[in-house]
Order: structure tokens, then sequence, then C-alpha cells
């Protein structure tokens, strides 16, 4: 994670538990199967791709109101344009990418949103 983050407001705050808990779901969906697996369960690819143009909205809403907090946070730009590529262009979402990033780049980005709200919620950080 990088340095530099400071108090929160509660919207800031509501945001990046958004995009904490779709981190945590992609893993979920994606978790203890393989690559056959996902690619023959609809439903489960439906859902994965549901998280991440979640995680992408919040992230991109939480980059408008705190900059600060998004600069923090290593591949913020990947997961917006993620959030782009699934909504705009749905009919050619590549399966194979949306699992290479939940395996490969999700859990990094869910520990990076942790700390974020860790230090956040700490006393140091609100003056206690």
């Amino acid at each position: 994670m990088k340095r530099g983050c400071c108090f929160m407001n509660p919207e800031t705050q509501k945001l990046l538990r958004d995009a904490l808990n779709a981190t945590e779901e992609i893993q979920r969906y994606t978790s203890g199967i393989t690559w056959q697996e996902f690619v023959a369960d609809t439903m489960r690819q439906n859902a994965t791709n549901y998280m991440f143009a979640v995680l992408g909205e919040a992230l991109s809403k939480l980059r408008q109101i705190s900059r600060q907090h998004a600069l923090a946070l290593s591949d913020i730009q990947l997961a917006i344009d993620m959030r782009n590529r699934l909504i705009h262009g749905y009919s050619s979402v590549d399966a194979g990418i949306v699992w290479a990033t939940a395996r490969q780049d999700i859990p990094n980005l869910c520990d990076e949103l942790n700390a974020i709200l860790e230090v956040g919620e700490s006393p140091e950080a609100i003056g206690g």
C-alpha cells in the first residue's frame, strides 16, 4: 500500500467497505474451483462479473471524493477499466481475463483495502 492516507469521512469509508466486500465476494466465487469449473458455471461467472462492476464503481466514486485514498490503491485504474469493460463491452467479456484478474490481482487489492480501512479507523487516524 502506498503511504499518505488521512482521516476518512463516512462516504469514503462506505465506498472502501463496498470495494472490500466486492473483492471478498470475488475471491469467494473463484476459490476452491478450477478454471474449467468456473467457465462451465455461468451463474458463478455472472456473480463474479457483477462484483467486479460493483468494485469498479465504488473505486470510481472513491477517486472522485477522496483522491488521497484512491492514490493508495495500486490497481485502481485497472479495476475501473474492468468495470467499464464489463458494463459497456459486455458482449465481448473474456472469462479468462476475469478469472486471471480474480486469482492474481484481487487478493492484493483486498489487502490494500483492508490496510486503508485499518489505518483510517485507528485511534491515531481519528485523533484519539
